[in-house]
């Protein structure tokens, strides 16, 4: 790989990192160039252009407007990868013969171009995105948001042989992993890409966190659920913070005095917000992926209380605390800001991830791919 580099196709501008997807690939991106590689990163584009890519030296970074179009709504093509098909990309990606690497089955509209035919493509699997359409229109209320995620899935499923034009999916959890090996024979398991805490605040606050993008409404039925089943029987103040608007928390109660909401903390706020509290609280009504924010979760020095879907597929269950109901989550949210976790279960903790999800090695083993 000497003097030679990879091309990442990314589904959507990776900066700043402030949700799930745009996290794996932003901290991707650094440790490939943290490991020497040069990256020319292909951003779509439809609100979130800024000038942070300054802050990742050695990224050459080439934008493109995403497609929006109510035609797009009818093609046989799944609309996530119809309206991010640009000829000013393939004419990009073939200026060299550099890997290249899409970001998703957003990304793949030019995955079985004959050109690229003789490349090293790789995938990055998300999630089993047919499925995690259809978990989405379930957690729907729009019914034309409903329609759309269903038939979006029928279309992703169709859509996602494509795969066969890779020589490897990177699969991000372990459940993903077996899927994508038993259908297509070419799966490597690479846990998700994160911000990997320097330090650890040992204080220990008075209130419980919970932080997820909320544009989605799967995080919003979480939010709902921590706010109208678990806290409004508590006196312990619960904060929520995560991507979104005042109108993406429309339908929530807001009337306890106890639940304050942080929209769009900067890296630095939601890292003090996650460090500060005295226990993190993260129900999952999706056992989809990899979820992000247990990872982040874990990192802290507080107790992490999640159910069976937020820890399935992750190899993490062992390092939380586990709850199904809401009493459960009561009892467990009341027993941790009584009782913090010992310091020798931390230092645990903290070794284990350090083993198992480091950005250096899941860097290494895709580069090791790319020989």
């Amino acid at each position: 790989m000497t003097e030679k580099g990879v091309h990442i196709v990314s589904f959507d501008v990776p900066f700043p990192p402030d949700y799930g997807g745009v996290i794996d690939v932003y901290y991707k991106i650094k440790a490939f160039t943290d490991e020497g590689l040069k990256v020319k990163l292909h951003c779509f584009d439809y609100g979130r252009r800024n000038a942070a890519e300054k802050s990742l030296p050695g990224v050459e970074v080439i934008y493109y407007d995403r497609k929006l179009s109510a035609g797009a709504l009818l093609s046989k093509v799944p609309f996530i990868v119809k309206t991010r098909k640009s000829q000013e990309l393939l004419d990009n990606l073939l200026s060299d013969d550099w890997p290249i690497l899409f970001e998703g089955l957003h990304t793949c509209a030019w995955l079985d171009e004959a050109r690229l035919k003789d490349r090293f493509k790789m995938v990055r699997a998300h999630n089993v995105e047919h499925d995690y359409y259809k978990r989405l229109a379930r957690s729907e209320k729009s019914v034309f948001r409903k329609q759309y995620f269903k038939a979006e899935s029928k279309k992703l499923r169709a859509f996602e042989k494509v795969v066969a034009n890779c020589q490897s999916i990177l699969s991000i959890s372990e459940s993903d992993h077996a899927y994508f090996e038993k259908k297509y024979g070419k799966s490597t398991l690479i846990y998700p890409f994160h911000r990997e805490q320097t330090k650890s605040d040992s204080t220990h606050g008075d209130y419980a966190f919970y932080h997820g993008n909320l544009e989605v409404a799967e995080n919003l039925e979480a939010v709902k659920f921590l706010l109208e089943e678990v806290f409004n029987r508590l006196e312990i103040p619960l904060v929520v913070a995560g991507k979104g608007s005042e109108n993406d928390l429309s339908t929530l109660d807001h009337s306890n005095p106890g639940i304050s909401f942080n929209l769009n903390p900067s890296e630095d706020e939601m890292m003090e917000l996650s460090q500060g509290a005295g226990v993190h609280v993260l129900p999952a009504f999706q056992a989809t992926g990899f979820k992000l924010k247990l990872l982040h979760s874990l990192q802290s020095n507080k107790e992490v209380i999640a159910n069976k879907a937020m820890v399935a597929n992750t190899g993490l269950k062992s390092w939380v605390t586990l709850a199904e109901t809401a009493t459960a989550f009561r009892k467990a949210v009341a027993n941790a800001l009584e009782n913090p976790l010992a310091e020798a279960s931390i230092k645990d903790r903290h070794e284990f991830l350090r083993k198992h999800y480091s950005n250096s090695a899941q860097a290494k083993k895709i580069i090791d791919l790319m020989q």
